[in-house]
């Protein structure tokens, strides 16, 4: 309908997580760059190899998030930051931009993939160099299904 969901567009916080036995904000792990964060591995899973594909393209970081063990390829939440954000809000999932504004947010998988569908129609081009990254504009709405 066009209209702004809660949050898109806003400055998203940053927290300490833990990965592969290293605790450190979030950027300092992923490198920087577009980040999808999801509530454990499940929403990452409706993601097809063209997603993915992607995804490695615009130099995505995929990020499951666990309260405790997590898996090897999995992210502690260590000071809980992330996780009760996106359950308080319903949401399963999260596309964070590289200048760390919200992309959009998803219900779940479903919605994750036409997240990541929007933001490619608004990623003009898909290969990323390190020292740039292409930054969409705002989303207006929020994916649900």
């Amino acid at each position: 309908d066009g209209t702004r969901a809660a949050n898109v567009g806003h400055l998203t916080p940053q927290y300490p997580v833990t990965h592969q036995g290293r605790t450190a904000l979030l950027d300092e792990l992923t490198g920087g760059g577009f980040t999808v964060l999801s509530d454990g591995a499940a929403p990452l899973d409706a993601l097809d190899a063209s997603d993915r594909a992607f995804l490695a393209a615009i130099g995505a970081t995929l990020v499951p998030l666990y309260t405790d063990n997590a898996p090897a390829e999995g992210y502690l939440d260590a000071p809980d930051g992330y996780l009760p954000h996106l359950r308080e809000h319903g949401h399963a999932a999260a596309v964070v931009r590289p200048d760390f504004y919200l992309f959009g947010t998803a219900t779940d998988g479903a919605g994750l993939a036409e997240l990541v569908s929007q933001l490619r129609e608004q990623v003009q081009q898909p290969a990323a160099t390190p020292d740039r990254t292409p930054v969409p504009a705002p989303l207006t709405a929020v994916a649900h299904s």
